[in-house]
């Protein structure tokens, strides 16, 4: 109580997309709700994610730079490849190629809304089950975004390295085990 900026929501210097699991941290004192903040502000706090994206990608990792901002005609963040907007920076390695789909392990290097499920659209691999960015796809084969927060690195107060995983939920692992095998590299 007392903790962080929001009386409604004590100690949260973060947050996740609605329906994306994963680790997350949340401050128990205000000095350290300060502390964490100071590291999300400076971007040298490490977010990994894991995220199923429609298609195959055949570029086995990159970088996506598109500036972000939200869109005047219908309220939805978007990437806008004229520069206007915040700046936003998104690096992937593809760790498994299924016959539909790619299984990202996904770093972001700037934490702007919705960054990973609007970069990802933009490249024309939508997050399987994301029916906001999906391009509108009627039916996805699971009830949420495939996304998932599964590494969070940060400073200790003690200036300690911190570091965080979080396995894949039941439900995602699940669908993984139910889709084709995987494509064979090399």
């Amino acid at each position: 109580v007392g903790v962080g900026e929001n009386a409604t929501r004590p100690g949260i210097v973060h947050r996740l997309d609605r329906d994306v699991s994963g680790v997350m941290v949340v401050a128990k004192t205000q000095e350290a709700f300060a502390h964490l903040k100071a590291q999300f502000a400076n971007r040298t706090v490490r977010k990994e994610y894991l995220a199923l994206v429609h298609g195959v990608m055949q570029q086995p990792d990159g970088e996506i730079r598109f500036s972000i901002d939200r869109s005047v005609r219908d309220g939805k963040i978007a990437a806008k490849s004229d520069q206007s907007g915040k700046d936003a920076i998104t690096k992937f390695w593809v760790e498994q190629r299924f016959q539909q789909y790619t299984l990202l392990k996904v770093q972001i290097l700037t934490g702007r809304t919705n960054q990973i499920r609007v970069h990802l659209r933009a490249r024309s691999h939508p997050i399987v089950g994301d029916t906001r960015y999906g391009r509108g796809r009627p039916s996805e084969p699971i009830s949420r975004p495939f996304l998932h927060s599964s590494h969070l690195a940060f400073l200790n107060m003690a200036g300690e390295q911190q570091s965080f995983t979080a396995p894949l939920p039941a439900d995602l692992e699940a669908f993984l085990v139910g889709i084709h095998s995987p494509h064979r590299d090399g």
